[in-house]
């Protein structure tokens, strides 16, 4: 394929192909996190001895595939920033997993967006753009939606509980 038929809007031979691999390797992704938060739910230990397996098992991979792509490991101020970032977020991961539900896990990572936004205006001044704020609205709105159906589902409980409270002490009498 010439230059002119490229910049005529047709699309490079195997690009087709590179956007399925891709939607495979989003979905297997999607299904190795699954099988993390499962995993992390079963195993009876601590999440600080869970989190550091994951870690190891991480470390052990990466440092197989660096070597054998021969890259050099850099170390500076800000790699080692983006590590403990980085450690602190699995380790909270794994402990809001391990000791809440993982739908709570989720929305608590939902918030997320809105903490870099919030940060970004904080650190640097930098307003948000409707870009910016689109994403996370619509985030938001789904968790607010999840979140307001489980708190109406345990409002009627409640209510519900009241009744059959009042129904059982009224015939007691």
């Amino acid at each position: 394929m010439n230059a002119k038929e490229t910049t005529q809007g047709r699309e490079p031979a195997g690009s087709a192909a590179k956007q399925g691999t891709g939607a495979v390797f989003v979905f297997l992704s999607a299904v190795l996190f699954s099988i993390g938060g499962l995993c992390v739910k079963i195993v009876p230990w601590s999440p600080l001895a869970i989190n550091g397996a994951r870690n190891l098992i991480a470390a052990a991979i990466i440092g197989v595939y660096l070597k054998a792509v021969r890259h050099r490991i850099v170390v500076n101020p800000a790699v080692l920033f983006g590590a403990i970032c980085l450690a602190g977020t699995t380790t909270l991961y794994c402990m809001a997993n391990k000791l809440t539900t993982a739908a709570n896990a989720i929305v608590l990572q939902f918030t997320a967006p809105v903490f870099v936004i919030f940060l970004s205006w904080a650190f640097f001044r930098e307003k948000p753009g409707r870009r910016d704020l689109a994403p996370v609205s619509a985030s938001w709105e789904g968790s607010f939606a999840f979140l307001s159906t489980a708190l109406q589902a345990a409002i009627r409980w409640a209510i519900s509980w009241r009744f059959c409270r009042a129904y059982a002490m009224r015939a007691c009498l």
